[in-house]
């Protein structure tokens, strides 16, 4: 315990999925991290807590292993100033690099809660950011969704000094995708991937649509 300042930082990480060259390959590790903490001396105290999911595994002509999740939450109580700062990133989707589709990104999701007392202020700032889908190789195969993100508050301070709750809650990226096999001939142009998606803010967003190569023209 300190009367000063006190800043606690606690990290998960979930493990990258293993490849294989034709198969299934490794799931990405989930990660959650959660902190729980009263401190009845610091004058100012913040905790932060972070989990990030693992990278789903790469196939080149199996299929690309899932992503990993990530989960946070931190509850924090004191008696000056107060900050519950929960820091979240879903896992990245497998790629197919040869041939086949990409998995989705994994879900994010983050919690905080800051309480105090008397004329002291709490804040929380928690964000949640799904993970990028993976791409797809090959005709007909297609880039994965986004993971979804999502961000609850919560913060009590006695004469109403409670700041803003949650900051950015950001939805997941959807992953590139690459040009089927038609496009890289002769006299077929490629068209760009198109993001279908809706927002990428608010509560709970849900992650964009899918990106999908498409081609125009024909081949000579």
């Amino acid at each position: 315990s300190t009367a000063g300042t006190l800043t606690l930082t606690q990290k998960a990480q979930g493990g990258s999925g293993g490849t294989t060259s034709n198969g299934l390959a490794g799931a990405g590790g989930n990660a959650s991290s959660s902190l729980t903490l009263h401190d009845n001396a610091a004058s100012s105290l913040q905790a932060n807590v972070q989990a990030t999911g693992g990278f789903g595994g790469t196939a080149s002509t199996g299929t690309p292993g899932a992503a990993g999740t990530a989960s946070a939450t931190a509850v924090v109580s004191g008696v000056g100033t107060v900050t519950a700062a929960p820091f979240v990133i879903g896992g990245a989707g497998g790629i197919a690099s040869s041939a086949g589709n990409g998995t989705d990104g994994g879900s994010a999701d983050a919690s905080g809660s800051a309480t105090t007392i008397a004329s002291h202020l709490a804040l929380v700032q928690a964000s949640a950011s799904g993970g990028t889908g993976g791409s797809g190789r090959g005709a007909g195969n297609r880039g994965a969704a986004g993971g979804g993100g999502g961000a609850t508050a919560a913060r009590a301070s006695p004469t109403g000094r409670a700041a803003a709750a949650d900051t950015v809650v950001a939805a997941g990226h959807a992953g590139a995708g690459i040009a089927p096999a038609a496009c890289r001939s002769a006299g077929a142009a490629r068209e760009p991937p198109r993001d279908r998606g809706g927002g990428d803010r608010g509560r709970r967003a849900p992650g964009p649509g899918r990106r999908r190569a498409r081609c125009r023209g024909r081949r000579a």
